[in-house]
């Protein structure tokens, strides 16, 4: 496979910002097949919080509309919730740590419900979860307060 000039390169790269930002209005022009692999990165990273690593509100509402589509939302509760106080603990462990506290703190709902629930990054310290009815109790519980360990050994309650 031949490599790209760079304004070959270029093209491709916009031909398919275009296309991530504007769907619907596709220019049916053909990128270059080793552009690939970015066409695939903005596919991923446009339903993923890249800050911590998990789906984001956009993938949650994709989720949401499938599964009205499909029949079984009756079987489904969602819920938003957002972190009190987050700035406390950016304050007290840093802005890094805190982030890779909050994916600590999502992460383990999203591993305490496993394939009957969904969490999603809403944006900053927000989240959202789509869950089956009968998972409400671990929902609750875990929104109630969690302890967090921090990277130095410490314990943050979220």
């Amino acid at each position: 496979m031949a490599r790209l000039n760079e304004a070959d390169l270029k093209k491709n790269i916009s031909i398919i910002k275009h296309e991530f930002m504007n769907p619907s209005e596709s220019s049916g022009e053909v990128v270059d097949s080793s552009c690939e692999e970015i066409r695939q990165l903005f596919e991923k990273i446009k339903y993923q919080d890249t800050r911590i690593g998990l789906p984001n509100l956009p993938y949650f509402v994709k989720t949401l509309d499938e599964t009205i589509l499909s029949g079984n939302v009756g079987d489904y509760a969602a819920c938003y919730f957002n972190l009190k106080d987050f700035t406390q603990i950016n304050r007290q462990y840093g802005q890094d740590e805190g982030t890779k506290l909050l994916a600590r703190f999502f992460l383990a709902l999203q591993e305490k419900l496993g394939e009957i629930g969904l969490v999603c990054s809403a944006g900053g310290d927000s989240g959202v979860v789509l869950f089956k009815q009968h998972a409400l109790d671990i929902v609750l519980e875990h929104l109630h307060g969690q302890k967090i360990d921090t990277s130095d050994g410490e314990t943050a309650w979220m």
